[in-house]
Order: C-alpha cells, then structure tokens, then sequence
C-alpha cells in the first residue's frame, strides 16, 4: 500500500514545524486553525470512526488540510489498541497493555514524537543470564553451557542458536525490497503470501525442530505455522526489525494523548456507531451514545475501527461483495495479557533476566517497564503474555484464571509469590470496540483481501493496521490513516474543481 504522497508528506513537515515554533514561545496552536493564516476556510466536513493512531494520524492531515473533522469513539479514552496501565499500580509504575514499542523505522511515529516534544525511553537489556522455560526445563544461558536447547537440532543449528537460526533460514533469504511497504506486491514479495514463516524455514533447510525452537522463543513465535509469511516479512523484519526498538517515556499512550490534545477536532466518546450511510449529497453516520440513538451528517467519512468491529456495521448502500468478504476473512490475533506488581526485581539476586520466553500455556514473561530502567530493588510488573492460540480459552476459564497464571510463572520464577501483589488481566478478544489484537492474515489473504480492506466505498474511506501491508504495528495504523486523509482531501478538491 503506497505512502502519502510527496505533497501530504511537504504538508506536513510544515505544520510540523508550525506546530514546533508556536510550542516554543509556550502557546496552544491547535493544527485545525492553520487555515486562519493563509490557507483558506474549511471546505470539508469529515466524521472518523475511531480516536486510535489511523483517526487521530487522520485528523491530523484533515485539520492540517483545512477541514472540519469530528470523531465519534466508543470508548471513553482516545489511543485504541494503545493502552497503558496505570491503575493499580505504585508510584509512576505502568505497563504497556497493547501495542509494546516503536522503532526508528517508523517514519510517521517518529515526526509525530519530535513535533509534540515527547521523550523516547531506551529499551534497555540488561546485562543478566537469558531465561527460557522449554519442554520441562528451566534454561539459563551461560558461558558454561553454550547449545541448552532441549532439541533435536543438527550440529549447525545447535551452535546457531535461535537468533543465527533466524539470520540462516529467514533474514539471509528475504527478497529484495521487503523493508519497502510500496513493493508488497511485486512477484517475489507476493510469492511469500503463500507460505507460513515455518514453510519458508523448513524451505531454506531449517529443521523441523528449528523451526519449533523459533515458535517457542521468538516473539513472532507465536504465529510462524500460521501466519502469511509476507506478513512476517514486511511488518517484523522489514520495518520494526529495521532498527532498534524504543517505548515513550511514562508510557506509549502518551502519544495518542498528545495528538489529541492538539486537535480542534470535537472527540465524542462513548459513542458507538452502529450505521453508515451515504447518498450523491453526503454521507451519515448513525450511533449510539447511552443507548440513545445520535446522528452525524458529513461530506466524507474515514472508519478505522478493525474489521472485526466493522463487519457488524450497517452500511447503506450495502459494501460490494468481495470488499465485505474481505471484511469477514480477515484474521485477528486475540492476546490475553496478566499482571502481578511484584515489590522488587528479586530475579537480580539469581543474575536472570525477568524477561523470559516459554513453551508454558503463559508463553512470554515480562518485566514492565519494558526499560528495565528501575533497578533491582523498587517495584516492577511482571507479566505474561499470550498470543494467538489459547488466549481465549484462557481468558473464560473463570475466577481461578491468575492463580492458574502464577503457578505457571513459579516454573519460570520460583519465588514469584514471595513478591506478588494481587494480578489483574487484560483480554483483547472480550473488548467489543477491538474483538481481538491486531490483524496476522493467513497465508493467501493478503493476496485476497489487502487491496479491498483499504479500498473507498464511495464517501466511506478505510483505514487502520488492518488496511496496511504493516500489520500489527503502530506505524502501519498511522500511515493508513494519512493515506485515508489523502483519499479524502483529493475528492474533497474533486468535488470542488
């Protein structure tokens, strides 16, 4: 899917550094009024579906264009799929609940940051033994046991490791062009949209238990004998691999919450909309806002809210066909997400890292802040981490679902209930403004359903990671989000011409 253009892009990096001059003399300059200083009224009004990164990337460029945006969201924050949590937590201690990090390939997250002045925080490894939970073993990487892998690895493989594993069979075979989303579609990108990560692996001569090995300790694990390796190979390797990885300063959601507060765009919450419909004359959008229901009369509209959320929608006239299949086909990853306050990092008094990649039914362990930046004696959340598979039967298996949690998480951290507070869980799939995670299409569906995902319905624009060849990533949200922008200010000047 192609970027902004070369104007949208001039565009902004203007009203960036508008935005940046007026911060700087300590002065509130939303960038819906850069109309006031030369540009000319108004001359659009456009409703978007949902404050996440695409609609508030959207009504950026709207605002920045000259338009009249108002958005309508369900829920009572802006931020979509990227939530910190604060509550209950001590002190200034949070964790990530959705999207984990960004990276120095993220083009539009990047001049997004530097224009609101946020600071980025350094995700930090720290200097202690690797920790892993495999086929019944504790494993700890040193220097004394080079190749612990509990697997049947050839003699390579095993002195490999699992990340040479992934230069050897994955990273050294990637097609020309895979870290440039506007080549997705040439032969030899397309061609992975065939194959899973595994059926690439095995491909390039890995070995069956390799490939496992990757399954259970990296954390695109989780989808290598199910999702389209094209995927894979556009969104992990291609753009967030492409550099080091960073997290905001006091919380990812800082981002979303900043882009909102420099908007003059009126932000509805708790408004879910139910119906969109358009005629020659304009579009409306129908919602629901305490049960009562509310109408919002526009030019243009922009959805971003995920296919699943938007294959419930009613649209009149009704989506072609294939665009609603595609709406319908799409898959989604579900994470379950559970979290323990512990009083300290007790796993410094070992030198392991509280970070731990397992084979358990709670597959990652993590210790948020992501940073590591606290020290080994204050206060840290430890969490586990559940993508794909398992997460939903997981999540409705009732009261006893953190105790069953914790227990896991002693075969990791022996001591982990010396140190625990009472957990709390995070369930993307039961939340029913998102229906899961984030998007991981099977192989074949981007072929089948990328291009009609992101395609207009007359008035009604598309966005979100969903619509995106970066998938599951902020970066893939906010870039559909200015192309939908785009797509409207052009029909917008259409309509005027």
């Amino acid at each position: 899917m192609a970027a902004p253009g070369g104007n949208a892009r001039r565009r902004f990096l203007r009203m960036s550094t508008a935005a940046t001059g007026v911060a700087a003399l300590g002065l509130h300059m939303p960038w819906a009024t850069s109309w006031a200083m030369g540009g000319g009224p108004p001359s659009g009004r456009v409703v978007i579906i949902g404050a996440g990164m695409a609609g508030l990337a959207a009504a950026w460029e709207l605002e920045a264009a000259g338009h009249q945006v108002e958005i309508l969201e369900a829920r009572d924050r802006v931020g979509g799929r990227v939530h910190t949590l604060r509550d209950p937590f001590s002190g200034d201690l949070h964790a990530e609940s959705g999207a984990v990090a960004f990276s120095g390939t993220y083009t539009h997250a990047n001049r997004y940051i530097d224009a609101l002045g946020l600071k980025r925080a350094e995700w930090v490894i720290p200097d202690l033994k690797p920790l892993y939970h495999l086929r019944g073993q504790r494993v700890v990487l040193d220097a004394d046991h080079p190749n612990p892998w509990p697997y049947d690895l050839t003699l390579e493989e095993g002195q490999l490791g699992p990340l040479g594993i992934v230069d050897r069979y994955i990273v050294q075979h990637l097609p020309e062009g895979f870290q440039d989303e506007t080549r997705w579609q040439d032969p030899d990108l397309l061609a992975l949209d065939e194959l899973t990560l595994a059926q690439f692996m095995r491909r390039n001569g890995a070995s069956t238990e390799a490939v496992e090995l990757i399954a259970d300790t990296q954390w695109f694990g989780s989808f290598v004998h199910s999702g389209s390796m094209l995927a894979s190979a556009m969104s992990n390797f291609g753009l967030f691999g492409g550099a080091v990885p960073f997290l905001l300063a006091g919380g990812n959601d800082r981002l979303p919450q900043a882009m909102a507060g420099q908007l003059s765009a009126g932000i509805h919450f708790g408004h879910e909309v139910v119906a969109i419909e358009q005629n020659e004359s304009g579009a409306r959008v129908r919602a629901r806002k305490d049960g009562e229901p509310v109408t919002f009369d526009c030019d243009q509209v922009i959805c971003t809210a995920p296919a699943q959320v938007v294959r419930h929608f009613d649209f009149s006239p009704a989506l072609p066909p294939a665009q609603r299949a595609a709406m319908e086909g799409i898959d989604f990853a579900d994470t379950l997400r559970t979290y323990f306050e512990v009083d300290r990092a007790f796993w410094f008094d070992e030198g392991v890292t509280g970070t731990a990649m397992t084979d358990l039914s709670i597959k990652e362990v993590a210790a948020q802040p992501y940073s590591q930046a606290r020290g080994p004696q204050r206060p840290v959340v430890l969490e586990s981490h559940i993508r794909g598979a398992g997460s939903r039967e997981i999540a409705e298996s009732g009261d006893g679902l953190l105790e069953d949690v914790l227990t896991q998480m002693e075969k990791v951290h022996p001591k982990v209930r010396e140190h625990a507070g009472e957990g709390l869980y995070r369930h993307w799939g039961s939340d029913p403004f998102a229906r899961g995670a984030y998007s991981v299409p099977a192989p074949g569906q981007i072929t089948r359903y990328l291009t009609r995902l992101g395609q207009a319905h007359g008035r009604i624009h598309f966005a979100g990671e969903h619509t995106s060849i970066l998938s599951a990533t902020i970066e893939g949200a906010l870039r559909s989000g200015a192309r939908a922008a785009a797509e409207v200010v052009s029909a917008l000047n259409n309509k005027m011409a």
